[in-house]
C-alpha cells in the first residue's frame, strides 16, 4: 500500500508541476517556443543519463535512489516556488531547475520501474503491477486537474504543494521494505 501511494504521489506531483510550469512559462514569455524548451530541458538530461541511471539502479538500493530522486524533485519544486515568489522573469533560471528535474527523473525512472518486482512477493506480483498501473493512470488524470485548480490560487501554490508532497513521498518510500 505504501509503495502504491508513493507511485501515485510522485506521479501526481510530477503532473501537477508540469501543467503549472507550462502555464507559468507561457505567462512569463507569451512564447509557445518557450514551452518547447521546457520539454527539451527535461528530455536532454534523460537521454544523456539513461545508461548511467540504469546501471546505477542495478548497483544500488532502489529505495535509496527513489528517496533521493523525490528529495531532489522536492528541492526543484521548492526552487520554482522561490523563483515565483521572488518574481524572477529570467526564463533560463527556470530551465536550469528543469534540468534538475530531468536528471532526477532519469535516475528515478529505472528504479521506479523495477521496484515493485523487488518489493512484492511473487504470488501477488500481478496484482501489485495492476495497482501500480492504476495509480499511474490516476496520477495522470488527477494530477493535472488538481494542479490546474491550485494554479488559480497562484503558481507558487502548485509548486509549494508539490514540494511538500514530494517530501512526504520521500518519507513514505523509506517505510517500504525491500
Amino acid at each position: 500500500r505504501a509503495l502504491i501511494a508513493c507511485l501515485f504521489g510522485a506521479g501526481f506531483c510530477q503532473r501537477m508541476v508540469m501543467v503549472a510550469l507550462g502555464w507559468h512559462i507561457y505567462d512569463i514569455t507569451s512564447d509557445p517556443l518557450a514551452l518547447g524548451y521546457v520539454g527539451l530541458a527535461l528530455f536532454v538530461p534523460a537521454v544523456i543519463l539513461v545508461l548511467p541511471a540504469g546501471d546505477f539502479a542495478d548497483r544500488y538500493e532502489r529505495r535509496f535512489i527513489l528517496r533521493t530522486t523525490y528529495v531532489l524533485q522536492a528541492v526543484g519544486a521548492g526552487l520554482l516556488t522561490a523563483l515565483i515568489v521572488a518574481d524572477v522573469r529570467e526564463i533560463w533560471l527556470y530551465y536550469v531547475v528543469l534540468v534538475l528535474f530531468g536528471a532526477a527523473g532519469a535516475f528515478g525512472r529505472p528504479s521506479n520501474k523495477s521496484f515493485i518486482a523487488h518489493v512484492v512477493p511473487r504470488t501477488v506480483l500481478p496484482n501489485a503491477l495492476a495497482w501500480g498501473s492504476m495509480s499511474n493512470r490516476g496520477a495522470t488524470i488527477f494530477g493535472p486537474a488538481f494542479g490546474g485548480l491550485l494554479y488559480l490560487l497562484g503558481p507558487w501554490v502548485v509548486f509549494a504543494t508539490s514540494a511538500t508532497l514530494y517530501v512526504g513521498v520521500a518519507v513514505l518510500i523509506s517505510t517500504v521494505h525491500q
